[in-house]
């Protein structure tokens, strides 16, 4: 899912809305195995705080802002 070969890849997940990340969680404990899990790492947080969650040394491939799935109207 976001490691290469060598599993050293992470995916952080930032939002300030308990509820997105318990959506988030919920979704990949039925969508990716254990392993991949581990990979993911959900914070309560605002983007904007992402330089105190991301390790400083760590190499970005990627960014997102707003990934999320959209919400269903009821």
């Amino acid at each position: 899912m976001v490691a290469d070969e060598s599993g050293r890849g992470r995916f952080y997940g930032l939002d300030i809305q308990d509820s997105a990340i318990d959506s988030t969680s919920s979704f990949l404990k039925m969508a990716v195995d254990s392993h991949e899990r581990e990979l993911v790492k959900l914070f309560c947080i605002c983007h904007s705080r992402m330089e105190d969650i991301i390790p400083k040394d760590s190499p970005v491939r990627a960014c997102s802002i707003q990934s999320g799935l959209p919400s269903r109207r009821r």
